[in-house]
């Protein structure tokens, strides 16, 4: 996963690396010159990359390590280390930098089925929100009302349902069906529609939502990513 600074300045990079081999670095990588400039320990497989709305901050979920790692974009320095549920995938933060929300996945086999809640300014886990089975991607609309949570399940037993969160509760509020395997979410940028993408053996197959205050899945836009 790749994160770009709101500035356009730097780019940060997660190095999985694999199961065999995790990797445990970010590279920071400078816009203007196109050159790796640092690099930055984190933990076991960094998974995922956001940086806060204000540009202060990067988060990487690390998924074999179970952590969170927060970076401080000025110094490129892991200034804290937060402990989540097993296996973080993805991290969603709020509009306003107060919260972020991390989906603990686990691994396909035994995924996990909560989402952690991270107070930004603290840095500690201040609630957890159970959702569907194998919580992958997310994405928060742009007023900051809602989270909507992907839920891919297992390989065994795929699920087909994305959790709604109201943040201000951090309550689930709705489950919607959509197709199986849902993996990532994306939200329109006037916050009417989302639209999760799920895996298929030949590629990937698009499902699109009625606006979001009804709930309801809209129509199915299918589009095969060979």
């Amino acid at each position: 996963m790749i994160a770009i600074t709101q500035d356009g300045s730097k780019a940060y990079v997660g190095n999985l690396g694999t199961f065999v081999t995790p990797g445990n670095t970010v590279s920071v990588i400078d816009i203007g010159t196109d050159t790796v400039i640092g690099e930055i320990i984190v933990g076991r497989n960094p998974e995922a990359i956001a940086i806060t709305p204000d540009g202060s901050k990067v988060y990487v979920p690390n998924s074999n390590s179970s952590t969170v790692s927060v970076i401080d974009v000025a110094t490129d320095k892991v200034i804290a280390t937060v402990p989540v549920g097993s296996g973080p995938a993805n991290v969603a933060i709020t509009p306003d930098d107060t919260k972020l929300y991390v989906s603990n996945f686990n691994n396909p086999d035994d995924p996990g089925s909560t989402v952690s809640v991270i107070d930004a300014g603290t840095n500690t886990v201040i609630n957890e929100v159970s959702v569907g089975l194998g919580p992958t991607g997310m994405a928060i609309t742009p007023d900051g009302s809602k989270l909507y949570v992907a839920n891919f399940g297992s390989i065994s037993n795929p699920r087909d349902t994305v959790s709604v969160i109201e943040v201000a509760t951090d309550t689930l509020i709705k489950e919607v069906e959509v197709g199986v395997g849902p993996t990532a979410i994306a939200i329109t940028p006037d916050g009417k529609r989302a639209h999760p993408a799920r895996r298929r053996k030949c590629g990937k197959e698009f499902l699109f939502l009625r606006p979001l205050s009804g709930g309801r899945l809209g129509q199915r836009i299918r589009k095969k990513i060979l």
